[in-house]
């Protein structure tokens, strides 16, 4: 079994206790965490394998908890976690209600050590299958930006949804770059545009490949043409800068960019 960062919400010290050391046995990573509050301030700075959610906890119960995840995964344009639930309750309208929201399993407590590795093995595993087929369909393989296909709805989306300034850049003689460098070059450049707007981009940003030598971003809270121009000129510096230091001094070539604001009401 590889070795996974799972994650345990219970408020029940003894359930705690009994899925930590069980999982650490087996090589795991664990944090173990004892209600939805401190779950998603938890998850503001990790990214974990999995989640084993206890539903019935006080104050905030685990389909509170996951309703909460879910939309601050979404908000920061992250994949969602998967997630177990755990309970120790029979009814079957409860179970039926975790499947329906959306989690990937459920088991009963008390737990039982075979079958929970066996559960949460497989879990991750269909949620690594679904995500490389997800990221095949919306991301560029060049640069793992969104890609033309799926940029096209989340932009329109988020213009509607945020304040902040939409991108568009493009890079001047871009084919000139191929015919006396090579594609392989052509690729390390497109390479450090994509890195250059994830250096300059926040929670909340959308990052878009939309053609060969055509990018465009949705910059959360940029909200007036100078603070987008104040922006893109920095881009436009760490982009040469880029360049020079992958391909010395001597290698350069025309690049223009073109901003325009996207305020949304």
């Amino acid at each position: 079994m590889n070795t996974y960062h799972i994650v345990v919400v219970d408020d029940d010290t003894t359930s705690l206790t009994y899925a930590r050391n069980l999982l650490k046995d087996q090589g795991m990573r664990v944090s173990v965490i004892k209600s939805g509050a401190e779950l998603l301030t938890f998850m503001k700075r990790n990214s974990p394998d999995i989640i084993l959610l206890d539903i019935m906890m006080p104050i905030m119960d685990g389909f509170e908890t996951y309703k909460a995840l879910r939309e601050m995964e979404e908000n920061e344009h992250r994949d969602p976690v998967p997630i177990i639930f755990l309970t120790g309750s029979d009814d079957s309208e409860v179970e039926h209600k975790g499947l329906e929201m959306g989690a990937e399993d459920f088991i009963k407590k008390p737990l039982v050590g075979e079958a929970l590795l066996s559960r949460i093995q497989n879990t991750i595993k269909r949620a690594k299958a679904l995500k490389k087929l997800r990221d095949e369909s919306t991301i560029d393989q060049l640069t793992g930006l969104y890609n033309k296909s799926s940029s096209g709805e989340k932009l329109s989306i988020w213009c509607q949804k945020e304040h902040g300034a939409l991108i568009v850049l493009d890079l001047d003689n871009f084919k000139l770059v191929n015919d006396l460098y090579g594609h392989k070059t052509g690729d390390l450049v497109l390479k450090a545009v994509a890195n250059v707007f994830r250096d300059a981009s926040g929670p909340g940003d959308i990052l878009c490949r939309i053609g060969g030598d055509e990018f465009c971003v949705f910059f959360k809270g940029i909200s007036n043409d100078s603070a987008g121009k104040k922006m893109l000129r920095r881009m436009n510096t760490q982009l040469t800068s880029a360049c020079k230091k992958n391909h010395g001094d001597g290698y350069g070539y025309p690049h223009r960019s073109i901003c325009r604001s996207c305020l949304s009401s």
